[in-house]
């Protein structure tokens, strides 16, 4: 039987620490490996089942050996700044790690707790943008009441409101207020069996991730049915699925959009040797470019890597493999 060990070519688990606290992760485990096209990354969450980390699985095998080249004419993509819920005291110093940037993305849990942060972020500079990420963490009444006080305060500062709620008919009824735009994330890449064609009655813009929706093909697939703007981001992981999410933004977003994608800055350290970097507001889609020693200084301990040889092994048996002809892939 076909085994995993032998397509993802040089594997390696890597541990890197975060900044903060990110979601409650303080390390990312990620598992590098090389193929045909390059290098590529999967680093599903530890937390996530054998169904959901399939996806990202998908992703990252499809990376390593489907060519998916990016536009050439839209290779300079926009970046957005990712302001974890960090203490008010430490907003200054974090945004100067975005040069450029003019668009903050902040995780929220209520007006009472984070609206200092946005303030802050303000009197740096008052022509900063606010997208806030709520996770799908209020029910339908709490979103109402934080929403509208996030309206009084700021007004059209806010450019959307991520995922205040994760019931389909509780986003479309916030979307009826009319109050702050919506943005539609968990919806779908919790959901991506469903049709797609009429998010845009529940949102006014969509959140793509190149793992978490299954790669390139199925993103693009995704993106024909919406008839929203498109934003592309991240989901912690190196500079290798930044460059993927960079390649997937060339075909999916429009120029004037931020892409979520400056998030190898809430690492501690990257594992390419041509890290992206953000300049002037920007990154540049390059090739990614592995550096071995890096890999080896945040090799992660054995019983790290017995524990994602497992979890690949379940993957590969029950979702992988059985898939692979409804995806193409002859290699297989």
């Amino acid at each position: 039987m076909k085994n995993w060990r032998d397509y993802l070519l040089n594997w390696k688990l890597v541990a890197i620490p975060t900044k903060t606290n990110f979601r409650s992760v303080t390390t990312r485990e990620i598992l590098v490996f090389e193929g045909p096209q390059g290098v590529s990354e999967f680093s599903p969450f530890v937390e996530y089942g054998s169904k959901e980390s399939g996806n990202w699985a998908r992703a990252a095998v499809e990376a390593a050996y489907i060519p998916f080249s990016p536009n050439s004419n839209n290779l300079s993509i926009n970046i957005n700044i990712t302001l974890p819920r960090i203490p008010t005291n430490q907003v200054v110093n974090f945004l100067q790690e975005f040069p450029g940037c003019l668009t903050i993305k902040a995780k929220i849990n209520s007006f009472e707790e984070d609206h200092h942060r946005l303030t802050e972020c303000l009197k740096t500079n008052s022509n900063y943008i606010f997208r806030l990420d709520i996770n799908g963490g209020w029910d339908l009444e709490k979103a109402k009441s934080e929403i509208a006080l996030f309206h009084q305060e700021f007004g059209d500062k806010i450019q959307y409101i991520e995922q205040p709620v994760t019931n389909i008919e509780d986003m479309r009824k916030l979307k009826e207020l009319d109050l702050i735009a919506l943005a539609a994330d968990e919806t779908i890449r919790k959901n991506l069996e469903q049709d797609f064609s009429k998010v845009q009655e529940i949102a006014d813009f969509a959140i793509i991730k190149w793992q978490p929706v299954g790669g390139f093909q199925n993103a693009t697939t995704i993106a024909k049915q919406l008839e929203i703007p498109i934003v592309v981001s991240s989901a912690l992981e190196s500079g290798i699925g930044i460059y993927h999410g960079l390649n997937l933004a060339s075909h999916l977003v429009q120029p004037d959009i931020a892409c979520g994608l400056g998030t190898v800055n809430l690492l501690t350290s990257d594992i390419l040797s041509n890290s992206p970097k953000i300049e002037n507001g920007v990154i540049k889609y390059q090739k990614p470019k592995l550096d071995e020693n890096k890999c080896d200084f945040y090799q992660a301990p054995p019983q790290r890597q017995d524990w994602w040889e497992n979890r690949l092994d379940e993957i590969w048996l029950e979702y992988l493999l059985p898939n692979s002809k409804k995806w193409g892939w002859d290699f297989l």
